[in-house]
């Protein structure tokens, strides 16, 4: 994950302009099969990718006793540069392919005949193999019927749209260029706007089904599958880390402040993780933000009745009574006395705030 920093103008050794312009240092993250944070790394921001993921793997099997790795990776890192840089450092990958892309896989790989194989409800495989290059052709039948009605919806849209358009009004162009609509429009040579036919029927083509290339022999194309669907495990952690701990952007470039920064934020999701794991468990299917805003609703307060301290609680609602004992503790009495060391700690943190005004 590329994070931004924005307290500086100007390169330090772990800030650099990476590949986009941008001041920015990288974070790579390793996640458990539960998809629990065990290490992270922090590097400069111009690294390439593929040099992270080297230097991942070499911190793992120095502090892990690692003795194998697979690199799971979306389609931005397939080209044969990086797979070339992979397979030199001795690491099978699985990656992503992009469909509509002219090339093999739309070509070859998805014309390829033969039946699925089902391996889940919502899973189904097929190998393909291109001289020595191993697919994955993987199709999910919900997902296909929902781009198919997605489609659909769009195109009749589209008809009642089109139908007395003028083809060189603004709302024209405007249709032409929209980025979920144009494409399922041509422009003829007079000009006229109208459905390209051919367009939506290859488009049908892609329903629910996505392509993936792997050099790791040893595992079957179900298991290979299921590889590269748990990448959405560390997707979804680099978006609760952008998002719920705040990662980013980063108000620091002192190199130690931003380590521990980085550190801080990591130790946060693991919390944030471990959190929804004991929620799971216990068959509640909540995630940590939704339980933090549940629990964030209860509030304390402290009155003092003829000279003895009392914190008060507000009203829990069912759904955070129900989160204390998933987790096993028990929720604070409405209304509890404080012993008097209690009170006098109440009363120091309340002169320092004050201070602080």
């Amino acid at each position: 994950m590329r994070l931004s920093s924005v307290a500086t103008g100007r390169e330090s050794e772990l800030i650099q302009y990476g590949r986009d312009g941008e001041l920015e240092f990288l974070l790579t993250l390793a996640n458990s099969r539960e998809g629990l944070p065990f290490a992270h790394e922090v590097e400069p921001g111009a690294t390439a990718d593929v040099t992270t993921v080297e230097k991942m793997v070499n911190a793992l099997q120095r502090r892990f006793h690692v003795t194998h790795c697979i690199f799971v990776g979306d389609r931005g890192m397939l080209s044969e540069e990086n797979l070339e840089l992979l397979r030199e450092a001795g690491i099978h990958y699985i990656v992503g392919c992009p469909l509509r892309r002219a090339g093999e896989v739309r070509d070859i790989v998805l014309a390829w005949p033969g039946r699925y194989r089902e391996v889940a409800e919502n899973l189904r495989v097929k190998e393909v193999r291109v001289e020595d290059r191993r697919y994955i052709v993987c199709f999910n039948p919900i997902e296909a019927e929902y781009d198919r009605q997605t489609r659909e919806s769009i195109v009749e849209e589209l008809r009642a749209e089109l139908e007395g358009l003028d083809p060189w009004s603004r709302e024209a162009a405007r249709l032409y260029s929209h980025p979920g609509k144009g494409r399922y429009l041509m422009r003829l040579d007079d000009g006229r706007i109208c459905l390209d036919e051919a367009r939506i029927r290859e488009e049908a083509r892609y329903d629910g089904k996505y392509v993936i290339r792997t050099s790791y022999e040893q595992l079957d194309s179900a298991e290979v599958a299921r590889a590269y669907r748990d990448l959405q495990t560390i997707e979804r952690s680099f978006r609760s880390l952008k998002s719920l701990e705040e990662i980013n952007p980063v108000y620091h470039w002192r190199e130690r402040r931003i380590r521990a920064h980085v550190h801080v934020c990591v130790l946060a999701h693991l919390l944030e993780r471990y959190l929804e794991k004991k929620l799971h468990a216990k068959g509640i299917k909540m995630t940590a933000a939704e339980a933090l805003k549940h629990l964030s609703r209860i509030k304390s307060a402290y009155i003092e009745i003829k000279g003895a301290m009392y914190r008060l609680r507000s009203e829990a609602s069912p759904e955070a009574v129900t989160i204390f004992q998933a987790l096993g503790y028990r929720i604070p009495p409405r209304i509890e006395p404080l012993a008097k060391d209690d009170r006098d700690a109440k009363t120091e943190a309340s002169r320092a705030q004050n201070a602080l005004v």
